[in-house]
């Protein structure tokens, strides 16, 4: 008897709770539903709000509250109508610390001064500090040897100049003769940092991009060495970011046929 006592009040509740809802003079929705969210680093979230009143809606705004920052308006608008939907997209910033908590509100008040809010949380993972992949064992030969000379850094593939569009050519061996130039350019534009004190065992994105916008950025980079560490900024398609090519051995033999390079690129 009790337990149905229980459900039927339960019950009862929730009809209360749904007309009272209906009789609000002012209500506002914002999907996607849950007062959550996490997502990561240059995401695109969609938010779709709708709000509805008895009387004249007069004002519609989106604020946003980022962590260790103040306040700002992403949205603001005014109204003359009892109904609004409106759709916005956010797309989630970079971020230094590796969680970040950022609070978004959406207000709407109608004519009679009533206002009415929504909020979410967003946790944002930042890509900043994620673990880079490393692609080892790469060869790239000297000018002169008719063979891949030239990489491709976003594909991550070696090739031969003589064959490749110059756009496509982030890395080039320079070589002009028998003797091999240890100096490599870049036809597709690239500049480079050359960076030997970075920890490159534990490089993130964000070490990357504070030793490449920190340094001195050259057309080329020549005298190269074994372990030597070149970081650069590079572009393709819809992806772009830094990058670090490690030196790991360099053949310099009489002959300019076998002459290479062998590197590893993280990224």
């Amino acid at each position: 008897m009790n337990r149905l006592r229980l459900l039927v009040c339960i019950i009862l509740g929730a009809v209360v709770s749904s007309c009272s809802k209906e009789d609000d003079p002012l209500v506002i929705s914002v999907s996607p539903l849950g007062s959550i969210i996490k997502t990561n680093a240059g995401d695109i979230i969609g938010f779709e709000a709708n709000c509805k009143g008895t009387t004249r809606l007069k004002s519609f705004r989106i604020t946003i509250k980022e962590q260790n920052k103040y306040s700002k308006t992403l949205f603001d608008t005014t109204l003359e109508v009892k109904s609004f939907s409106y759709h916005y997209e956010y797309k989630i910033p970079e971020y230094s610390d590796s969680i970040t908590e950022n609070d978004i509100f959406f207000s709407v008040i109608d004519e009679d001064g009533n206002e009415e809010k929504a909020a979410k949380i967003i946790y944002v993972s930042s890509t900043a500090h994620a673990a880079l992949e490393e692609y080892s064992g790469l060869v790239l030969y000297s000018g002169k040897s008719g063979k891949e000379n030239a990489c491709n850094i976003n594909s991550v593939r070696t090739m031969r100049s003589a064959d490749s569009d110059s756009s496509t050519i982030d890395l080039v061996d320079c070589s002009d003769g028998n003797t091999l130039s240890r100096k490599w350019m870049s036809q597709s534009g690239l500049k480079f940092v050359k960076f030997n004190s970075l920890d490159y065992a534990n490089a993130s994105s964000l070490s990357l991009e504070n030793a490449y916008e920190s340094g001195i950025k050259t057309a080329f980079v020549d005298n190269l060495q074994e372990e030597d560490i070149i970081i650069t900024k590079y572009t393709g398609g819809s992806s772009s970011g830094y990058a670090a090519v490690k030196v790991s051995l360099i053949v310099d033999q009489d002959s300019c046929l076998t002459d290479r390079y062998i590197f590893s690129i993280k990224k």
